[in-house]
């Protein structure tokens, strides 16, 4: 009759458990490939790294448009009691070109009663085309060359920070997902345990009332009941505060909710990194490495410019002088007729650019010495993730074992239960065990997904390239 009774109530408790959760074919699953997916689709970091490709495209107009022709042009004129004194017309064309040279043209005409002689021009006006040389500082490298090729290396710079930015947001919001799956795993559990614990209960009240057990057994039991209950509790809490965090991540036309969705099942990450991981090529290849490696190059670009600067400025211009007639409608060139001159600037001791390009040195080498160090760290966070998979592994193996060995305990205990050879406490031990071997289960298989997680990311495979 005990024996009866006993099976009657675990199966109704376990059929009330699997009952009250959401029936299979209606639950809709939210895989970790399909919540990474969204997140590349949709998340405001996705728009953001695109936007860092445009700023650098823009970075790049902005440093072609030093070389962009100018086109000046202006009027001065006086007239007083009746008398034109002057009007001068001018109109300049320079056409900057990536080496320290301009080509410049322009046209001036000069008339009135009082114009200073040496802007006559004569009827038709002057024309001129010639050049302006940097012959010393600035004629192979200046400035505008530097910042052309310094908005070259921006390009990169940019797609690499576009990688980093995607890589964080997917490495932190697959860390709350490993953690929603964990709990969601852990509840199904303590659900379990807390239907177990109530039909061990209401068997304890069954056969007291035949006088089989004691008051001390069913307050026994009732205990158990609230343990198991607080563990549901504890963990629907966890479950509702990963649920939150995962759905700041979850963007789309709407707002998505995850009430209702469960994580899949089985997950288990593919951990074949050994076969696949080039540490030379990653180290090659790493987003937070190419970054580094290209702002040393902005930064040797500006020492190349500040290493010019200490030379002196020695400028040449020549501008040929065309003029017409009234018998030649095109301008005619005189060798005698041109402006010529010479600017010249030396600094005395030149401190100041001295002082620039040792600043320059120090900030290379700093940045010199972050990258190996970056190097080092990455190759070790590599190392230490395939080194930490390989340990939960074997963990895993292991305590599979050893929750087989919990749950036949358990199951044996329950059938002395049955026949009055044990206790609700000795059931509650055994259960507590396998329990607790299930947990620590899902645990390290957790840890593990974290750590096949933290080695994609280390290897710049979060993205499929």
């Amino acid at each position: 009759m005990k024996q009866l009774i006993f099976i009657i109530l675990i199966t109704t408790q376990i059929c009330r458990v699997l009952c009250a959760q959401t029936p299979v074919d209606t639950v809709e699953i939210l895989s970790l490939d399909e919540f990474v997916q969204l997140i590349q689709e949709n998340h405001p970091a996705s728009k953001r790294s695109a936007l860092l490709v445009d700023d650098a495209d823009a970075q790049r107009l902005r440093a072609r448009g030093l070389i962009d022709p100018k086109f000046t042009a202006g009027l001065d004129q006086k007239s007083y009691s009746d008398k034109l004194y002057y009007q001068d017309i001018g109109a300049m064309v320079r056409v900057p070109t990536i080496l320290g040279i301009d080509v410049v043209g322009g046209y001036e005409f000069s008339r009135g009663e009082f114009v200073n002689p040496e802007d006559v021009t004569g009827q038709y006006g002057l024309w001129n085309l010639g050049a302006e040389i940097n012959l010393l500082q600035g004629l192979l490298i200046n400035e505008r060359r530097i910042e052309r090729d310094k908005a070259d290396v921006q390009q990169d710079i940019a797609l690499s920070q576009q990688s980093i930015l995607m890589n964080d947001i997917l490495m932190e919001s697959s860390t709350y997902y490993l953690l929603w799956w964990k709990y969601h795993q852990i509840i199904g559990i303590y659900r379990e345990a807390l239907a177990l614990s109530e039909a061990y209960s209401e068997f304890t009240r069954e056969t007291f009332a035949l006088g089989e057990k004691t008051a001390m057994d069913t307050l026994e039991a009732s205990v158990a009941v609230q343990d198991a209950q607080n563990k549901v509790i504890s963990a629907e809490g966890y479950l509702i505060k990963y649920n939150e965090l995962l759905e700041n991540y979850l963007f789309s036309d709407r707002w998505i909710e995850l009430n209702g969705r469960v994580p899949q099942s089985d997950l288990s990450l593919s951990d074949d990194m050994n076969a696949i991981v080039n540490i030379e090529q990653v180290l090659a290849d790493h987003p937070i490495l190419v970054e580094k490696r290209n702002q040393i190059n902005q930064y040797e670009l500006d020492q190349r410019w500040k290493r010019e600067k200490l030379k002196p400025k020695l400028k040449l211009k020549y501008n040929p002088l065309l003029a017409r007639n009234q018998n030649n409608a095109i301008p005619q060139y005189d060798i005698d007729d041109f402006k010529w001159g010479v600017d010249f600037q030396l600094p005395i001791r030149n401190r100041y650019q001295r002082g620039e390009v040792e600043i320059g040195e120090i900030k290379i080498d700093n940045a010199e010495l972050e990258l190996l160090e970056k190097e080092r760290a990455i190759e070790n966070k590599i190392q230490n993730a395939l080194q930490q998979i390989e340990v939960l592994d074997e963990q895993i193996a292991v305590q599979e074992v050893n929750n087989e060995s919990y749950r036949r305990l358990m199951e044996g205990e329950m059938e002395k239960f049955r026949y009055g050879e044990s206790s609700v406490f000795l059931i509650n031990k055994r259960q507590e065990k396998y329990i607790d071997g299930r947990i620590k289960l899902i645990e390290l298989k957790a840890k593990r997904n974290q750590a096949v997680i933290e080695a994609r990311y280390w290897t710049n495979t979060m993205i499929e390239q």
